[in-house]
């Protein structure tokens, strides 16, 4: 005799998957930011840094613009106005003759040469933020650029070389610091630097610079990257070390975002994506009962006594979903997640 209670609730379930995968959505929220365009664009708790080399022309630690370059002006090793004066290099345009050059109006942290008898050689700045109400999918962001003929620290041989590396660490709530952006240099590589200006510099210089394994150039590009788990402050610390007048390195548009509010629904995780991984988690539970854990990933989306088929439609419904927007589930993943219902009803009829 038909089982037609099963096969309405199997139908049921199945037109329930398929609203959820056409109506899924997610967003992230920016509770941080840090040299924006503006400094009334920067949204962070505190800033600290060492001092900008303002007195020695062709160094630089610290935030400047085209509008406010410092006494003397960017470094050249920086500042891109190849057009006016044949300059080979640069990444930050400027116009310096008012010929009709592009100018880069925008805030952004540049270092060269710190190796230079002030301080300790080694600089750092650091931010504090508030996260407190990020409650998963933490994600730091930032555009970045290099150019240059890097090296790697070598000591010991016919002469001591100190290496460039520019370093991005954080820290949660005074935890140990971990790096989250590191740059490393490539020796035998080769990098083509193309000007954005009209009519400006193509060079080809050795030694290029990697941040996370990203090739960098004189155009910035984002770059991000997750952080585990929360907390109430987030500490994000510059540390750079560079010998040479010739080589440049920037950053931009620091930024700090998550899940705000309620858990990206289907996140088992907590890595800020619904996926695979969290599926796995929500089969490793199936039916645990008893009151939610927040403070471990269970499966148990819809927060009630049960870690069951519902939850499945939330993981299912959700697919895809990520920290900074959503992908549509794929067709296979609605198909799936209804064998998967099926295969649920099935062993709960045969129980």
């Amino acid at each position: 005799m038909k089982d037609t209670t099963f096969h309405r609730t199997l139908s049921g379930l199945a037109a329930a998957a398929l609203l959820l995968a056409a109506t899924a959505s997610a967003s992230a929220d920016i509770v941080g930011k840090a040299v924006y365009p503006t400094a009334g664009d920067d949204l962070y708790v505190s800033y600290t840094a060492d001092a900008d080399y303002l007195a020695l022309p062709g160094d630089m630690f610290g935030i400047r613009t085209t509008g406010d370059p410092g006494p003397d002006g960017l470094p050249f090793a920086i500042e891109d106005v190849s057009p006016d004066f044949n300059d080979p290099r640069g990444i930050i345009l400027n116009d310096a003759l008012g010929d009709g050059g592009t100018v880069d109006p925008d805030r952004f942290f540049g270092v060269v040469d710190t190796v230079n008898a002030f301080g300790s050689d080694t600089n750092t700045a650091s931010w504090t933020f508030d996260i407190s109400t990020i409650t998963s999918g933490l994600t730091v962001s930032a555009d970045f650029a290099a150019m240059g003929n890097f090296e790697i620290e070598s000591f010991g041989g016919a002469f001591d070389v100190i290496g460039d590396v520019h370093k991005i660490t954080y820290s949660i709530d005074g935890a140990t610091p971990v790096v989250l952006f590191e740059t490393t240099v490539v020796e035998g590589a080769e990098q083509t630097y193309v000007s954005q200006q009209v009519g400006g510099f193509v060079t080809t210089d050795p030694d290029p610079m990697y941040m996370n394994g990203t090739l960098l150039s004189n155009v910035f590009q984002t770059l991000s990257e997750a952080i585990p788990g929360t907390g109430n402050e987030l500490v994000l610390t510059l540390t750079s070390i560079t010998d040479g007048g010739d080589e440049a390195f920037a950053f931009r548009n620091l930024t700090v975002e998550g899940n705000v509010g309620d858990v990206l629904a289907g996140d088992a995780n907590g890595d800020g994506w619904v996926d695979g991984l969290d599926y796995l988690e929500w089969a490793s539970n199936f039916g645990l009962t008893g009151p939610p854990d927040p403070s471990v990933a269970q499966g148990n989306f819809n927060g009630d006594a049960t870690v069951d088929g519902l939850d499945y439609l939330i993981w299912a419904g959700n697919y895809g979903d990520h920290v900074g927007g959503t992908a549509v589930p794929e067709p296979t993943a609605v198909v799936l997640m209804v064998m998967g219902l099926a295969g649920v009803a099935i062993r709960r009829r045969g129980a």
